[in-house]
């Protein structure tokens, strides 16, 4: 499990922008004392975070491919993730609502695109880890050419990477020895 340790900065990524966006909005001194309600701050926050997110989902796929990690460990990996996330696109989704309501001001306008961008980063850094299990059970005959380019497309798809992730660990579990 060890193997899988810098994913857990994929699963923070969204869960520390989130803590910051929710300070910011009550107006807690957390964000004041850090950031002072500076967009540009937040965006580099926002940059930074992301970019460490997706150097330890891009080390960790090179690492399942080329060491040949077990495609179920690895499609399992994936849905604990996007499981984890869950509760992330919800707030995103919802604050980037809630930014775009009629008591809106020009800078919740802007704040939406924030988040929202924040909610496709997440989901890039998830999808990236699919991948890697999807290319491990291709290369072990665990699925089809067809199912692989599919859950591929999937992992990048909101909602329908968490379907994909599923039915590919249930395939790729219950498939021990190939097609």
């Amino acid at each position: 499990m060890k193997k899988y340790a810098l994913l857990l900065l994929v699963l923070i990524f969204p869960y520390v922008f989130i803590t910051y966006i929710a300070a910011s909005i009550i107006q807690h001194p957390y964000a004041d004392a850090i950031f002072m309600n500076n967009l540009l701050k937040m965006l580099i926050l926002l940059t930074f975070l992301f970019t460490i997110s997706l150097i330890a989902a891009a080390v960790t796929v090179l690492l399942c491919v080329i060491r040949k990690y077990e495609p179920s460990e690895t499609m399992r990996i994936n849905l604990v993730i996007k499981v984890v996330h869950t509760p992330a696109y919800i707030a995103f989704i919802a604050a980037t609502v809630y930014c775009l309501s009629p008591q809106a001001t020009s800078f919740s306008a802007i704040l939406a695109g924030v988040l929202l961008s924040a909610a496709l980063f997440t989901i890039m850094t998830n999808a990236i880890t699919g991948v890697a299990g999807i290319i491990r059970a291709k290369a072990e005959n665990k699925i089809s050419i067809v199912g692989a380019v599919l859950g591929v497309i999937m992992q990048f798809v909101f909602f329908l990477d968490v379907l994909s992730a599923t039915a590919l660990y249930l395939k790729v579990k219950n498939n021990p020895h190939g097609r």
